[in-house]
Order: C-alpha cells, then sequence, then structure tokens
C-alpha cells in the first residue's frame, strides 16, 4: 500500500480523502465515504480494498467518537506537540528516576506559570503554518455552510489540507502573505 500510495496519484487522494473523512460534519461522513469507497473500486487491482475493509469494520459504526467536525482544538495535534515537547527537554529516551522527577517538577512550575499568564490576559501564541491552515479549513466549512460548495467539494478542499506537505504549505504560505 505504501509503494501505491507514493507512487500512484489515485491512491494517494483517496487515501487522503480517507483521512479529511474526520473533519467531515457527522451527518456527511457515511455518504462522504461511499464516494471514497465507490472511487477506489474503479481502480485496477483493488490497492486500497484492504484498507477500506478495516476502515468499514473499525471505524464506520462509531463516528461520533473520532469526528472532529469544526473543532477549533484536534486533541492529537496537542498530545504530539506535548510528546515532543518531553522528548526535547529529556533528550534522552529512558530517562533515570531522578531525571524524570526533576522534569516532572519544571513541568509543574511551566504550568503554573502558564495559568498566571493565562489568568492575566495572555494567550498562547498560534503558529503561523497552523493559523493559515486553520483558516483554509475556517474558509471550506464557510463555504460549505453558505452552499457554494456542496459535500464532495468539502471533503476534496479538506483532503488537500490534511495531507499536505509541510513544503507546499509554507510555499503557499509565503505566496499568500
Amino acid at each position: 500500500m505504501q509503494s501505491k500510495y507514493v507512487s500512484d496519484e489515485s491512491v494517494r487522494g483517496l487515501c487522503k480523502k480517507l483521512m479529511a473523512l474526520a473533519m467531515m460534519p457527522e451527518n456527511t461522513v457515511l455518504s462522504a465515504y461511499d464516494e471514497i469507497n465507490k472511487d477506489a473500486q474503479m481502480l485496477p487491482d483493488s490497492p486500497m480494498k484492504p484498507l477500506l475493509n478495516y476502515f468499514e469494520k473499525n471505524w464506520l459504526s462509531n463516528v461520533d467518537m473520532w469526528n472532529v467536525y469544526a473543532a477549533e482544538s484536534r486533541t492529537n495535534n496537542i498530545c504530539e506537540a506535548y510528546h515532543s515537547r518531553i522528548n526535547c527537554r529529556i533528550l534522552r529516551n529512558h530517562p533515570n528516576i531522578w531525571k524524570f522527577i526533576k522534569f516532572l517538577q519544571a513541568e509543574e512550575k511551566r504550568a503554573q506559570l502558564v495559568i498566571i499568564q493565562w489568568s492575566a490576559g495572555a494567550s498562547k501564541k498560534q503558529q503561523p503554518r497552523t493559523a493559515f491552515i486553520q483558516s483554509r479549513i475556517n474558509t471550506l466549512y464557510a463555504r460549505y455552510n453558505d452552499g457554494v460548495i456542496n459535500s464532495s467539494d468539502l471533503l476534496t478542499g479538506l483532503s488537500l489540507v490534511v495531507g499536505a506537505k509541510k513544503k507546499r504549505i509554507e510555499t503557499q504560505f509565503t505566496a499568500e502573505e
């Protein structure tokens, strides 16, 4: 599947649409999935069949658990950022207990400082790249809600945001400034 994803633009596009399902309005997810499935069946050798079978079996029955339509904060991003910060601060994969305790104490002080700053009115500065991506998502949602685009167009638009390479987004971001 990985080699097909890298070499076949149709497979890559459908995988990106599958990733974008989480950002679709909950009441459109099943029909959007059917659209992806229909398009995948038209591909030679059915390279997406195992992935779609897995997705259908494990994820389609509980859409409300993983759907993040219109959510300002997508939890996985926050968790990944925190995990990255931990790894950068500890600087080793398996620290001894004393280094870990020292890290936790420093994190507690940091959290207390952040709480004080927030209660004084400060807000977390959003990265320009993150703000740009969120702006694109919000624009797609607004166009969908205003009836300018349909759910199929929304899915395609979200798939371009979700599956975008960092370099491509940064290039577009600088071009639009």
